[in-house]
C-alpha cells in the first residue's frame, strides 16, 4: 500500500472515530442491531403467555369455564286446533307450540369463593358460586292472549334455567314451585342452551294469585359469571372475595362496593330497559343466549403479568437511546473515547433486563421481579461504565439517569388511564435535557479540535 493510499486510510479513520456525527450514527446503527434480541424476548414473551392460555383451558375444562345463568323461564305446551281455508276449526287437526314466560319478579344472590389451582409454576383463579334465586309468576296475563280453543298441557309444563356449563353444577341443587319441591333433570328443553329442567308439580296451579319459585344452584367456573336479569322486575346481587373484581354486562351496578375483604355489586333493572316481552309463543321451545342482555363480573386475570411484561418491552428503543445518549454526551463533552463494543455490551445488558423481568414475574410476582431485574442491571451497567467513563462523576451520573428511567417506566407500567400523557411528557422532559445540556457545544469546533487531536497523537498516527 501507498503512503498516500495510508494517510487517506488514517484520514478517513480520523473522521469516523473523532466526528460525533459519525459516532452517532453508528450508536443509532446499534438501536437498531440490538432490536433482534428485543423480538427474541417478545416472541419468548407470546409463547409463555400461550403456555399459560393452555394451562387455564386444561384446568378450565375440569372445573368449569366462564358461567352464565338465565332463568328461570317457564314453558307451557299449547295444543292449538288448526283452522281451515274457510276459517273453521279441522277437526281431528292440532298443533303443538309453546309459551314461554317469564318472572314477574326475581330476585338473584350469588356470592363467589375464589380459589387458586397450581399447575407447575402456573396460577389459575377460579370460583364456586352458590346462586339463589326467588321470585314469582302471573301466568294469568300471558293465558289470556291464548284463544279459547288452545288446550294447555298443564302436566307437560316445565321450569327451566339454561347454564353457561352445566358440567360444572355441584350439589345440593334445589328447585321449588308454590312452594311444592321439583325434581331437577339434565337439559334446558329448549334448543341452543344447556342447563336443567323440572317438570311443574301440584297440578294446575291457582292462575288468579302470584306463583312462588325458588332455586337454589353451586356452580364451579372461572374467568367471570354472567346473569341474565330475565324478570320483568330484577334485581341481581353478586358478592365474592376478590379485591379486584370487573363489572362487566349491559348494565353498570346501581350500587357496588370494594375493598380488600372483597367487592359487592347490586343491579335493579326494570321491565321496560331489557326490551324482552314478558311472555312470547313459539313453535319450538328455543332462545337464542348470546343476543340476552346480562350482567356479571369478570374475575382478575393473571395473565396481566405476561401484558404488563410485553408493554415494558415496548420502552426498550427509548432506554437504548437514552442510555446511548448518555454515554454519547459522556465521550463528546469529556474526550474520553468510548468503542462501540462498549455500546454493545451496554446494550445487551439493557436487552436482557426484559428476559431478567420474564423468568422472575413467573416465580415472585411481576413488582418485586422488576425491581429485582432493574437493580440488577443498574448495578452491573454502573460497575462497567467505571472502568470506562474515567470519571466517578460520571459513572454516578449513568447511573441517576437509569434509576430515574426505570422509576419512571414502573410509573408507566401502573398507569393507565393517563399512560399516554405520562409517556408522551417524560419523552419531552428527555429531550428538553439533552437540548440543555449540550447548549454551548460548539460541534463544528469540536469536531476539528477532535480531528486535530487525532493527527497529534503518535499513537494514532502510527496505526
Amino acid at each position: 500500500m501507498s503512503e498516500q493510499d495510508k494517510a487517506l486510510k488514517h484520514r478517513f479513520r480520523e473522521r469516523l472515530t473523532g466526528s460525533p456525527l459519525a459516532k452517532a450514527l453508528m450508536v443509532a446503527f446499534l438501536i437498531l442491531l440490538l432490536q433482534i434480541p428485543v423480538s427474541q424476548v417478545e416472541d419468548l414473551i407470546w409463547e409463555r403467555a400461550n403456555r399459560y392460555d393452555s394451562v387455564v383451558s386444561e384446568i378450565t375444562d375440569k372445573w368449569g369455564g366462564e358461567q352464565s345463568l338465565t332463568g328461570p323461564l317457564l314453558i307451557i305446551p299449547i295444543e292449538s286446533k288448526i283452522k281451515s281455508a274457510g276459517g273453521e276449526y279441522a277437526s281431528g287437526y292440532t298443533k303443538r307450540r309453546y309459551l314461554m314466560v317469564t318472572p314477574s319478579s326475581l330476585d338473584v344472590s350469588v356470592n363467589m369463593e375464589s380459589e387458586v389451582r397450581y399447575r407447575g409454576i402456573y396460577e389459575v383463579p377460579l370460583y364456586q358460586a352458590r346462586a339463589e334465586l326467588s321470585g314469582q309468576f302471573e301466568v294469568q296475563e300471558a293465558l289470556s292472549s291464548l284463544d279459547p280453543q288452545d288446550k294447555v298441557l298443564w302436566d307437560e309444563a316445565v321450569l327451566s334455567i339454561a347454564l353457561g356449563d352445566v358440567r360444572a353444577v355441584q350439589s345440593p341443587l334445589t328447585l321449588e314451585w308454590n312452594g311444592l319441591p321439583l325434581s331437577p333433570q339434565p337439559g334446558t328443553r329448549m334448543a341452543n342452551s344447556e342447563g336443567i329442567h323440572a317438570r311443574l308439580s301440584g297440578g294446575v296451579p291457582d292462575l288468579e294469585t302470584r306463583i312462588p319459585f325458588r332455586a337454589s344452584l353451586v356452580l364451579n367456573g372461572s374467568r367471570g359469571l354472567y346473569i341474565t336479569p330475565i324478570g320483568q322486575e330484577s334485581q341481581v346481587e353478586i358478592t365474592g372475595n376478590w379485591s379486584d373484581p370487573s363489572f362487566q354486562g349491559d348494565w353498570l351496578p346501581t350500587r357496588r362496593d370494594i375493598d380488600e375483604a372483597g367487592f359487592s355489586g347490586s343491579w335493579n333493572i326494570p321491565f321496560l330497559a331489557k326490551g324482552l316481552p314478558a311472555s312470547w309463543m313459539f313453535d319450538q321451545p328455543s332462545w337464542t343466549q348470546d343476543t340476552l342482555p346480562s350482567v356479571g363480573v369478570m374475575a382478575p386475570q393473571y395473565t396481566g403479568n405476561y401484558q404488563t411484561i410485553e408493554r415494558s418491552v415496548k420502552y426498550a428503543v427509548l432506554f437504548l437511546a437514552c442510555t446511548f445518549a448518555c454515554l454519547w454526551l459522556f465521550e463528546v463533552l469529556s474526550g474520553v473515547p468510548i468503542h462501540a463494543i462498549q455500546y454493545l455490551f451496554t446494550g445487551l445488558t439493557l436487552c436482557l433486563f426484559y428476559l431478567l423481568f420474564l423468568s422472575l414475574s413467573e416465580h415472585i410476582g411481576v413488582w418485586l421481579s422488576y425491581i429485582i431485574a432493574s437493580s440488577a442491571v443498574v448495578c452491573q451497567l454502573g460497575w462497567y461504565c467505571s472502568y470506562f467513563s474515567g470519571n466517578r462523576y460520571r459513572t454516578l451520573a449513568l447511573v441517576v439517569m437509569l434509576v430515574v428511567l426505570y422509576g419512571y417506566l414502573l410509573s408507566l407500567l401502573q398507569e393507565q388511564d393517563f399512560a399516554l400523557l405520562y409517556g408522551s411528557f417524560g419523552l419531552f422532559v428527555l429531550l428538553a435535557i439533552g437540548m440543555f445540556a449540550t447548549r454551548k457545544v460548539d460541534w463544528y469546533r469540536l469536531t476539528e479540535l477532535r480531528l486535530q487531536s487525532g493527527r497529534q497523537d503518535p499513537s494514532t498516527s502510527s496505526g
